[in-house]
């Protein structure tokens, strides 16, 4: 009945409800069901749903069996099992409940329903008391649960498998919430077929803003990929369909989705290298009245923090948490506290310095609280990046090297594209400053950062940089003359994108002859 688990003072209060609800535990008291949990565990039948707690859950098969054995209405358990006041059917709460066993039980009746064929009903539940993505996964991040809730309702996993009963529209909703909860988790591959079933749901509806809307969010996640074109082709025609909406009626929803679509495309155009286009789709944002937040105003500051403006991008970012935080967003607090870490970090050609490496450690902790409570990967990813620089700043290497890789692997895992090519750079940077004994390892890291980096443009001048020192430590003509080939490269992309490590480059590219 509990498929998140529950925890001894959820079965004991079951107990004490009696009758067919306490079923063979009648008469039990906590010892007897202590030993009775401790029993089923050897026997391999429960086991531990969470690490450091006693909640307990059991194999999806033998709770279908055990389940089909309950004479007792799944209602009537919940209302015994949970701690809080029984969940209605019929009204939706206040407000979303925030505490595990309010949650839990709301998914158990969710299952309930949708395994009675009551989809409408579990939609309610979801959508209203769960409060749906909006809070389960951007207030809660309850991520793994959401994907459990949304695969439960599609029947496995292809997210055209929504049920047929519901409308189109709820359909299309259900589809793209399975798509954040995927891309949170790591599993972008699977996040981009939502998006596109929800996309092919949304074409047939007469508002253009869900259309709009998805075209953007699979942009988002594109963008983590890698591919950047074909994230821009995507915003274009997102922001074409929403600012076509919003020129008849002028809606002011449609104006958000041209304004978000804009937003995202300047970051876009950034990494892609056109930096005067970025800063003045940037700029156009703010002429048209919009008050940067959330990701919005994450993009820009890092924008600004790119181009050496690190007092911008930090005053920035600090306003920016404050009103996420206040707003209950705390993933987008912890992707602030890891930009303000890199803010804190000494830049100069992107070699950290020395910088406020204590303040940068704090925000660290800041940001991995979220990414360690969710699973969200690409805050982790970001956690990694900065937790690698802070240690490369402070001088350990082995730990600075050990972030990046493992960052790394996680990016190779999940399909992030440019984090890898960022993570690589890191770690091949702490290669060389190793010394000559760790040559070989850091040419070989810097080489396929250079790779990795695809259509990125900042993170193939890093890349190319990087690669280019590590081969001007070679004592062979052949790999000093490659050397010097690569930092030329550096040098010229990071002078078009006016990097502030552009006179770095140089400066390495002048001690080769070059």
């Amino acid at each position: 009945m509990f498929p998140g688990g529950a925890g001894e003072e959820a079965l004991l209060q079951l107990v004490r409800a009696g009758g067919e609800i306490a079923g063979a535990m009648v008469g039990w008291g906590a010892a007897e069901l202590a030993r009775g949990l401790a029993r089923l565990e050897r026997l391999g039948l429960v086991f531990a749903a969470r690490p450091g707690e006693r909640c307990y859950s059991t194999h999806p098969f033998v709770r279908q069996h055990f389940k089909s054995l309950l004479g007792v209405p799944p209602e009537r358990v919940h209302a015994a099992g949970s701690a809080a006041p029984p969940p209605r059917l019929d009204e939706a709460p206040r407000r979303a409940p925030r505490e595990r066993e309010a949650v839990d039980a709301y998914e158990a009746i969710l299952a309930e329903l949708l395994g009675a064929g009551r989809a409408g009903e579990a939609y309610d539940i979801y959508a209203l008391a769960l409060g749906g993505f909006a809070h389960l996964g951007l207030k809660l991040g309850d991520m793994a649960r959401g994907a459990r809730i949304l695969r439960a309702f599609a029947g496995g996993d292809d997210p055209r498998g929504m049920p047929a009963s519901l409308p189109a529209r709820v359909r299309a909703s259900l589809a793209y919430d399975a798509g954040l909860y995927a891309g949170a988790l790591g599993d972008l591959a699977f996040a981009c077929a939502c998006y596109e079933a929800h996309n092919e749901i949304a074409g047939a509806l007469a508002d253009p803003a869900p259309i709009a809307t998805g075209l953007r969010t699979l942009a988002y996640t594109e963008r983590l990929r890698g591919d950047l074109t074909g994230a821009r082709r995507l915003l274009e025609r997102s922001a074409e369909i929403a600012g076509g909406a919003a020129g008849g009626a002028r809606r002011a929803a449609d104006q958000v989705h041209a304004v978000r679509a804009l937003a995202l495309l300047a970051a876009v155009l950034h990494d892609l290298g056109e930096v005067d286009a970025a800063g003045e789709r940037f700029a156009r944002l703010r002429a048209l009245g919009d008050a940067p937040v959330a990701r919005r105003a994450l993009w820009e500051a890092e924008h600004a923090l790119a181009l050496g403006r690190r007092d911008e991008a930090r005053e920035a970012t600090e306003r920016n948490i404050a009103e996420c935080r206040r707003r209950g967003w705390e993933g987008h607090v912890a992707h602030g506290h890891t930009l303000l870490g890199l803010a804190l970090l000494d830049g100069g050609e992107g070699g950290d310095g020395d910088g406020d490496v204590a303040s940068a450690e704090a925000h660290l902790v800041e940001a991995r609280r979220w990414a360690a409570a969710t699973g969200e990967v690409e805050v982790a990813l970001r956690c990694h990046e900065l937790a690698a620089r802070i240690a490369l700043a402070a001088g350990r290497l082995d730990d600075g090297a050990r972030q990046a890789l493992e960052g790394l692997h996680v990016a190779e895992a999940c399909g992030f594209g440019p984090f890898r090519a960022r993570l690589a750079v890191v770690a091949a940077r702490c290669a060389l400053a190793r010394g000559a004994g760790a040559a070989a390892s850091a040419t070989a890291l810097a080489d396929s950062s250079v790779a990795w980096a695809g259509e990125d443009a900042w993170a193939r001048a890093d890349a190319l940089h990087w690669a280019g020192v590590a081969r001007a430590a070679a004592a062979r003509g052949e790999e000093r003359a490659r050397g010097r080939e690569l930092l030329a490269e550096a040098a010229a992309l990071r002078a078009r994108l006016r990097h502030p490590g552009a006179g770095a480059s140089r400066e390495a590219l002048a001690r080769l002859g070059g």
